[in-house]
């Protein structure tokens, strides 16, 4: 209402005096405006400008978002989501990362421009990463690139071996990453393989040493033209109350990290979650696991056929003096801890399915670490075991019980034979071997049905007297004819 006044006053010819005064201000006012806008507009440019310039300088650091699908663990945290794809859409840090390679390109000269260093986490992206976040099924709007560590810059020489990294011979303490001897090769660069880096890129690794896709996999060697954001490792003072003490790292480097009895005791949980009985720990199955371990070592034959060392499971068992219905056979290369190898396990539904099944009630494991073409390994071989009824069925039970009366109705007959005087005489060794084959098959059917009904298994003797009724039976019947002649 005020406004409306106003513009009457102004419109108003007969107050010329306040008329003037009041366009004079409002026209005042006006200029007022438009300069402090004017200002405002040359302000934000420049303040835009400065933003630039401090963010090109590595000055200020924007923040990045690192989604939670734990490969940066413990740096970052872990997701809660159950998927990759749903970990991706949880943001669990926003480091604020300055500007790779940034600087100012002046004259012909760059001025600011950073450095990598080793330990430095950077952020990129490439048609890899994108096939990978593809294939996840994560949105590109959640993720659009990866982050990793540097490990190894251009040419430097690295080398993966007995769980730990090795730059240019020097074996490194990383406290940053999971675990201690974690870190273990991929197919892009297998263990105790040297590889050296080219001009222009680097080698890049998740803290999270087991649970991380890098160079060492699909991701392979990183363009430096693929990175984007750099987080200095001085910058990472903020981060370091995460990562471990790497005092003792070393202390174990030639023998197995795995804790079987641990093991044991989270996989039995495992079972009992499913509805499914604990395994028992054998002894036995824990000595022809280590038995099977050393031979696979020696032949570098992880095949459950054993094709080049021939020592099978059923002869390690053998030697272990052991035996039962059925078995089966897991082994796994890498320092594995037992949360770890439960991990690795569930990623297999087929192994997962194979340590849950309930036709198994005892299990041995063991942890041997050996070499595998000159270069240190952990090995682990779990051997499992289990009885289960043959459950017969009825027709065959009832074959045996109806063969052996069969046989019993007919001996007197033959038997009766030597009273046939000359008859019996004359051809007395074929009539005492009819007779003895009947009593023989009479003896076999008599143990067969007796197991059968007693829901046991043959065993291997029993099998080959089976065998063996068979060819008594087709002897029986040679004879039958030529004594019946």
């Amino acid at each position: 209402m005020p406004i409306i006044e106003l513009f009457r006053v102004i419109r108003d010819r007969s107050h010329s005096i306040i008329r003037n005064v009041l366009v004079g201000t409002c026209a005042f006012s006006i200029l007022i405006i438009i300069w402090a806008n004017a200002y405002a507009v040359v302000a934000a440019i420049s303040w835009t400008y400065i933003v630039r310039l401090a963010d090109n300088f590595g000055l200020v650091g924007v923040p990045v978002h690192v989604s939670g699908t734990g490969s940066m663990y413990p740096t970052f945290p872990k997701g809660t989501g159950k998927t990759v794809a749903e970990q991706s859409t949880e943001e669990v840090a926003s480091p604020p990362m300055i500007k790779y390679p940034g600087g100012l390109h002046l004259f012909t000269r760059w001025i600011g421009r950073y450095t990598l260093k080793h330990g430095d986490i950077v952020s990129f992206a490439n048609a890899r990463t994108a096939e990978f976040i593809a294939k996840d099924g994560i949105l590109k709007t959640e993720v659009d690139g990866f982050i990793k560590r540097v490990i190894a810059l251009p040419g430097d020489t690295l080398e993966i071996r007995n769980g730990f990294a090795y730059v240019n011979t020097v074996e490194l303490s990383e406290p940053y990453t999971a675990s201690a001897r974690s870190t273990f090769g991929g197919t892009f660069l297998p263990d105790c393989k040297k590889v050296t880096i080219p001009d222009g890129q680097v080698f890049v690794m998740g803290d999270n040493r087991k649970a991380s896709n890098d160079s060492r996999y699909g991701i392979g060697l990183v363009n430096l033209s693929d990175i984007s954001r750099v987080l200095p490792l001085e910058q990472q003072q903020p981060y370091e109350s995460q990562w471990r003490d790497t005092s003792k790292d070393f202390d174990t480097s030639n023998l197995p990290i795995l804790n079987t009895d641990e093991y044991l005791q989270k996989l039995n949980q495992i079972r009992k979650d499913h509805g499914v009985a604990p395994l028992k720990n054998q002894p036995k199955l824990v000595q022809s696991a280590r038995l099977r371990a050393l031979a696979m070592l020696k032949y570098n034959d992880l095949s459950f056929e054993a094709t080049r060392s021939g020592y099978t499971m059923e002869k390690a068992m053998r030697d272990a003096v052991y035996s039962n219905i059925i078995w089966g056979e897991a082994p796994t290369l890498g320092y594995y801890t037992a949360d770890e190898l439960l991990d690795n396990y569930s990623e297999f539904p087929a192994w997962e399915k194979f340590l849950i099944d309930k036709r198994y009630q005892e299990t041995g494991v063991a942890a041997v670490v050996g070499e595998l073409n000159g270069c240190p390994v952990q090995i682990v071989v779990q051997h499992v075991a289990g009885y289960l009824p043959p459950n017969y069925k009825q027709t065959d039970i009832d074959s045996w019980k109806t063969g052996a009366d069969k046989l019993r109705a007919i001996l007197p007959s033959w038997e009766n034979a030597r009273t046939f005087g000359g008859q019996y005489e004359e051809h007395k060794s074929e009539y005492e071997r009819m007779i003895s084959i009947i009593r023989e098959r009479i003896d076999i059917a008599d143990k067969i049905y007796a197991r059968m009904i007693a829901n046991q298994w043959l065993n291997n003797d029993e099998k080959d007297s089976i065998n063996r009724d068979k060819s008594l039976s087709d002897e029986q019947i040679a004879l039958a004819k030529k004594l019946n002649q």
